[in-house]
């Protein structure tokens, strides 16, 4: 194929962590494919590729994506364009040739770093920055690709197909397409950092997700303590006399889901949906354009599923994976709530009723008094790691669990391009996002058997969210990443953007960059060279803030795919596609007598 340009394309990349390595990737694949001259400038004050998870982290600071989950390089089920793949090596795959286990993982014995380990984050920063490298040292020569160690403060349009960028040091880039993959933002904590706590303070530490989890290792293990194995899978926490008083409570005082066994490993029967499935969330798109109801309209279908996938186990345990996959192919074939409420029922007698509501709580429930909550919360936390050392392939509880995380696709095709309402999107980034974080995107079990260890040695002591006013404490320190606190500010160059009319923000549950599907602000015209991606934009779309997984479709790399080709090679080889939904062959719509959109079980 000729060249498509005959001058030098100029695109700047603002943010240089892993959404911008992900289009850097594919702007080098296609330019040195197609011979097309590029000039590509990393806007970032840090060395591109790690982004928030630096290498100089602490080893005991995890990650709680499992090894085998993580690529930078797309293979051929990630892309829609499955011939334009490049999977040049995983994350699991660098480990294996350049770090060995930690000295301090007791649960390990002698064995090689596998797929479903949860690695340290400064390995994963590592591996980034490598991978950076390598994308630059591999790409063809009429590719120039330079890091720019500023910030972007201000952003200016010539035309729809030119910009400028004034960066903090004074110096202006003129572009033809800009990204914004900026991540997170700044840093994950407000006020005091925890060294600069004191030995022995009272600190009121407030979250239960992976940054508490961060933060109460870098004052126990980061302080000279360390956890020593126990028969029964709960060690033996020595302390080393440095650590504060951690009183630990939350908003909602609901304890994560941690993560289970066997997540990656093949046999789950429950991984692909067949009630939730994407054609009949599309179905619902386009039958009603001015926006779904996700509590009436998406959410039963949801709970469907989850009933399905509890009762695959079920069956798949007592009486084999055949009669398993033969309800749950009934349940793909079913056309309406009562064909579907009738094969559920077969279930239901056997097996008893699943209350589906006690995962999807949103508060205590309210006989957990505060004089009681830490027993109460132990005995949770117990209950969830025995779940999750059965694994998701033989618990029908995590099973049911994970289909949040197995149907996150879904969930994106149902936000895209306004396609809840508005007031529908305020409920789900309100009442349900917050708990879908809590269901599967906690810790791995050995983080919450520490904890119990912390909980049990009296360093850790959990606090009902009733009492916490109640109580003097040194310090406070509120553990929440910061895309996903409350009223969160936007950074000043969207400010600006916004107010020269190249960005909209938005309010519907949290505030967002609103863009199309296919990452271009909304404000400008569709064939406008501006994307965003990543948290700014987690609103308009869904599920934003993570690295792709190889062996499966990748939102990000499909993101970044599109719109590279859209803007080098307009025309081909590849057309102008959105997202593609896979077929199904039963009927996408569920419709019974009363026409009701309820399931009742």
């Amino acid at each position: 194929m000729k060249k498509q340009h005959n001058a030098i394309l100029h695109i700047g990349i603002v943010g240089g962590g892993p959404r911008g390595l992900v289009v850097l990737e594919r702007l080098t694949h296609y330019a040195t494919k197609y011979d097309i001259p590029l000039v590509i400038s990393i806007i970032d004050p840090q060395q591109p590729g790690a982004g928030v998870h630096s290498p100089s982290l602490p080893e005991y600071k995890m990650l709680n994506t499992v090894a085998g989950q993580i690529t930078l390089f797309p293979d051929e089920t990630m892309l829609s364009a499955s011939e334009e793949s490049r999977p040049v090596c995983t994350f699991i795959e660098w480990c294996r040739q350049h770090k060995s286990l930690p000295d301090f993982w007791y649960t390990h014995e002698n064995r090689r770093l596998c797929s479903w380990d949860f690695l340290p984050r400064s390995w994963l920063g590592e591996y980034l920055q490598w991978a950076y490298d390598h994308i630059v040292s591999q790409a063809g020569p009429e590719v120039t690709v330079r890091h720019i160690p500023a910030a972007a403060v201000d952003i200016d349009r010539i035309t729809d197909q030119k910009f400028m960028i004034s960066l903090s040091n004074e110096e202006i880039l003129h572009v033809d397409a800009v990204y914004l993959t900026t991540g997170h933002g700044q840093g994950a904590e407000e006020g005091e950092g925890p060294e600069y706590i004191a030995d022995g303070a009272s600190v009121l530490l407030q979250g239960m997700g992976l940054t508490a989890i961060d933060t109460i290792a870098d004052w126990t293990t980061g302080r000279g303590g360390h956890f020593s194995p126990r028969s029964g899978g709960i060690p033996e926490y020595i302390p080393s006399g440095k650590e504060p008083e951690i009183f630990l409570t939350s908003r909602s005082g609901l304890p994560f889901r941690c993560r289970p066994e066997s997540l990656t490993l093949g046999g789950n029967i429950t991984r692909d949906a067949v009630i939730f499935r994407t054609d009949r969330v599309q179905r619902l798109k386009d039958k009603l354009p001015t926006g779904i109801d996700f509590e009436h309209q998406v959410l039963p279908l949801i709970r469907a599923e989850m009933q399905a996938a509890y009762y695959s186990i079920h069956l798949m345990k007592d009486v084999g994976a055949d009669k398993a996959v033969r309800f749950r192919e009934a349940l793909r074939k079913a056309e309406s709530w009562t064909e579907i409420n009738g094969i559920m029922q077969n279930a239901v007698s056997r097996y008893g009723e699943f209350n589906e509501e006690y995962l999807l709580a949103a508060s205590l429930p309210r006989e957990v008094h505060p004089n009681s909550y830490a027993t109460w919360l132990v005995n949770e936390m117990a209950e969830d790691l025995n779940e999750s050392i059965t694994g998701v392939t033989h618990s029908p509880v995590k099973a049911a669990n994970e289909v949040w995380r197995n149907c996150r696709h879904q969930l994106r095709i149902m936000m895209d391009d306004s396609g809840l309402s508005d007031a529908s999107r305020t409920f789900f980034y309100t009442r349900y996002a917050p708990v879908i974080n809590r269901l599967v995107a906690g810790p791995q079990k050995e983080r919450h058997q520490e904890l119990l260890a912390l909980i049990r040695a009296g360093v850790v002591k959990p606090l009902h969210p009733d009492v916490v006013i109640n109580r003097r404490y040194d310090h406070a320190i509120q553990a929440l990443i910061q895309s996903e606190k409350p009223g969160l500010d936007m950074p000043p160059l969207v400010k600006k953007m916004v107010r020269k009319g190249l960005l909209t923000i938005k309010t519907s549950g949290r505030t967002y960059v609103d863009v199309r599907a296919d990452g271009r602000p909304s404000a400008l015209k569709p064939k406008a060279h501006m994307w965003v991606f990543g948290p700014l934009c987690e609103g308009a779309t869904y599920y934003n803030h993570y690295v792709p997984s190889p062996g499966s479709f990748s939102r990000s790399s499909n993101d970044a795919d599109r719109s590279t080709r859209e803007l080098l090679i307009p025309g081909g080889p590849y057309p102008n596609t959105k997202i593609t939904v896979p077929a199904d062959r039963s009927n996408v719509s569920l419709s019974d007598k009363s026409g009701s959109s309820e399931i009742q079980l």
